[in-house]
């Protein structure tokens, strides 16, 4: 039988998974809100902000220009692929 040590435990690891959790699906939810927020722009060019490997904030620009028509759909492969490392 467990002990009470082992189920306080047992619960506290509980608790942080349903945190980290809910705070995974915050980010992605602010992700999306970003992403229709920068589409939203003057039509011709994305940006999106992201913390690099290092921690550091930086941003990536997506433009017709650059990255041709279908530089939204460009846009938005990258926000899904780095979507924990956005920043709102």
């Amino acid at each position: 039988m467990a002990t009470a040590e082992e189920k306080a435990a047992a619960k506290a690891a509980k608790e942080a998974e349903a945190a980290a959790a809910k705070a995974a699906k915050e980010a992605e939810k602010a992700a999306a809100k970003a992403a229709k927020e920068a589409a939203e722009g003057d039509g011709t060019q994305v940006t999106i902000k992201f913390r690099d490997h290092t921690g550091q904030v930086t941003a990536r620009v997506f433009s017709e220009e650059q990255h041709g028509k279908d530089f939204k759909s460009l846009a938005d492969e990258f926000r899904k692929k780095h979507a924990a490392r956005i920043v709102a």
